[in-house]
């Protein structure tokens, strides 16, 4: 079975050989994904020690070599007290030549060290300490959006029902979760669009990230102009972001020239960077690779204002670890109430598996299977 995919839950579950493509060849690494993320690791620390012992190397060599030269150029200097018999025989030895000329030697292997020094790839934490904008910030305890108790509908047909009025307060990061069809996104694009029965607060500015980027095909604009429209964060964080997405090659070519995946990562910049105090992020994830997703999470996590994010990576859920809201069983679950049904079920399903095996009828797969159920509910728990 070869897989292609950029789920790390779903790779560390199954894979026992990877292939990764790297300075334009396919390599390849026996072992468990979690084997090669160390072996990974493993190689970056190394590459580091070595980054750093031969930047050690050059800098002891250019001290050498400035000796050299140094020195070379005040070997045959007349010193006050010598007369001019002696430094005509000093001179004659042309130390100051062969000095120069080790120091020139010297030189030229320091630039062919300098020349095979490469940086090993690092990437560090966005902070997102700097933004611009001020009237972007709210009070602590200010409300952003609230959803009243009611039945989201589409065509006439129930979705789910939600039970209890929603709150969604200043900074509050959320991660909503339910099989596909369950009606996330269209709940989402209600939401956006005013068309349920809630309120949200005028001074709420709403990032919506959805992947239709139909609309951007025809934009003959420049990537970098329409990015920088209506951005808050500094330029280092700005450089960062586009670098992690892919797009910092970009910045000059025109909306349209851009690929699928490229429109994709653009308009997830557009939204990030925005002059906005709320994200709401459809499965923002889907088209971006692994170094990508682990930007975003990092970005997410470190963001100041209110996230609310769909997604299915197990990854990205449990690294980001916001409050989760799931659709499930005709319901839109909180935290607590998601916690209750889940006690319940458990609950029940032990005590249907005590029974099974008390009846010496029952058969051990059935057993097994029911036991397997009560494992993933438990899995789900935590």
């Amino acid at each position: 079975m070869l897989i292609v995919s950029h789920d790390q839950e779903f790779l560390r579950e199954v894979v026992n050989t990877v292939w990764y493509i790297e300075d334009n060849s396919v390599n390849e690494f026996r072992g468990t994904y979690v084997e090669y993320q160390k072996k990974e690791e493993d190689d970056l620390r190394r590459e580091e020690t070595q980054y750093q012992l031969k930047k050690k190397k050059i800098n002891n060599l250019r001290k050498v070599q400035r000796q050299l030269e140094s020195k070379g150029h005040s070997a045959t200097k007349k010193k006050k007290n010598s007369s001019w018999s002696d430094w005509k025989i000093k001179d004659s030895n042309k130390i100051e030549k062969k000095l120069l000329h080790s120091s020139k030697i010297m030189s030229k292997k320091i630039d062919r060290e300098v020349s095979q020094l490469k940086k090993p790839v690092t990437r560090r934490p966005i902070t997102l300490n700097n933004f611009k904008v001020s009237d972007l910030e709210l009070k602590a305890k200010d409300s952003l959006v609230r959803i009243d108790a009611q039945t989201i509908y589409r065509e006439n047909r129930a979705l789910f029902k939600i039970d209890e009025t929603l709150k969604i307060k200043n900074k509050e990061k959320i991660i909503l979760t339910g099989e596909n069809g369950s009606g996330k996104t269209f709940f989402l694009t209600e939401l956006i669009n005013n068309l349920l029965a809630e309120w949200i607060n005028p001074k709420a500015k709403i990032g919506f990230f959805t992947q239709d980027v139909i609309n951007e095909v025809n934009n003959s604009k420049k990537v970098g102009d329409e990015i920088k429209k209506s951005i808050v964060f500094d330029e280092t964080t700005i450089r960062q972001l586009l670098g992690d997405l892919h797009l910092g090659n970009c910045l000059n070519m025109s909306v349209s020239s851009l690929s699928g995946g490229q429109l994709v990562c653009y308009k997830l910049a557009q939204i990030l960077l925005g002059e906005h105090n709320m994200l709401i992020l459809d499965e923002p994830d889907n088209f971006l690779d692994i170094s990508s997703i682990t930007a975003l999470t990092s970005f997410l996590k470190n963001y100041p204002f209110s996230v609310i994010i769909v997604t299915h990576d197990k990854s990205i859920i449990n690294e980001l670890n916001f409050s989760k809201w799931q659709i499930a069983k005709g319901k839109l679950l909180l935290p607590n109430a998601a916690s209750k049904d889940t006690d319940a079920e458990l609950s029940l399903l032990r005590y249907k598996r005590d029974e099974m095996m008390a009846d010496t009828s029952i058969p051990i797969s059935q057993i097994q299977e029911m036991s397997k159920q009560i494992a993933e509910l438990e899995k789900e728990q935590k």
